[in-house]
């Protein structure tokens, strides 16, 4: 039985090369400088929609490690 279910968010919001780059920080920055509540997919702390420093360290991170992977069909 499982306690919870949490979405799965991945770093590389342009979805092309399973990798984090700098496209997609290009996506991340200005729902970061708009404070934006209402883009999940950037909420990768799961704050509850909020974009926010929490959001662009989890980012950084994958960023600076070379974070990769492919995609579930």
């Amino acid at each position: 039985m499982p306690v919870a279910i949490r979405p799965a968010r991945s770093t590389d919001m342009d979805a092309v090369d399973g990798c984090t780059g700098i496209m997609d920080l290009g996506r991340l920055a200005p729902l970061l400088l708009n404070q934006s509540t209402s883009h999940p997919e950037a909420d990768f702390d799961g704050s509850g929609g909020a974009v926010g420093l929490g959001d662009l360290a989890i980012f950084a991170h994958d960023l600076l490690s070379g974070a990769t992977g492919t995609y579930c069909p």
